[in-house]
């Protein structure tokens, strides 16, 4: 117990720590951002789950987000879906192993003009934060495998055999899904 206690603690405290790094990168005086907040949704139950925060600047977009409801022990990662008229990017935010108290807590950025790795088809980097729609999309990747899991947590179908739909549910080793989300308009 004191060991989950410790690791929910160290996990907030490098998610408050990478936000701290993402507003000193992207809103420093020449790049002040826009910050904004929205409700973290269940797709299987439309109930609110957690809250989680955007900040837009012409340097990019950096996210945190507090989660709840999520069986402990599932491995999860968070999914930027950056919507623009040039283009979409799907690509990789945040991921860990959830806690003893079901909760998890995630922070992560995109630069403006930055390639990164995207998925199914969409790979277009950011151009405009301000007038992009942000959905960021948490993904189960079911109970953490051991040998599998650095792929289960970095990875978009990692540690998965079996894709499910909303509103099943992953609760069993190689079930994925997307469990939850938070929709940001411009």
């Amino acid at each position: 117990m004191l060991t989950s206690v410790f690791q929910g603690r160290r996990v907030r405290f490098l998610s408050s720590l990478a936000v701290l790094v993402a507003l000193s990168v992207l809103s420093s005086p020449a790049h002040a951002g826009e910050i904004s907040s929205a409700e973290v949704i269940s797709l299987s139950t439309g109930e609110i789950t957690g809250s989680s925060m955007l900040i837009r600047s012409r340097g990019g977009l950096a996210m945190t987000m507090d989660s709840s409801g999520v069986a402990p022990g599932t491995a999860v990662t968070i999914w930027w879906v950056i919507l623009e008229e040039t283009g979409c990017l799907i690509t990789y935010a945040a991921g860990h192993v959830v806690g003893d108290d079901s909760s998890a807590n995630f922070a992560g950025s995109v630069r403006t003009g930055e390639a990164r790795p995207g998925e199914f088809g969409c790979e277009a980097p950011l151009q405009d934060p301000d007038t992009a729609t942000v959905l960021l999309v948490v993904r189960s990747h079911g109970p953490m495998i051991p040998s599998e899991v650095e792929d289960q947590i970095r990875s978009f179908a990692g540690g998965c055999t079996v894709f499910l739909d909303p509103p099943d549910v992953p609760d069993a080793e190689g079930e994925c899904g997307d469990i939850q989300f938070a929709e940001f308009l411009p």
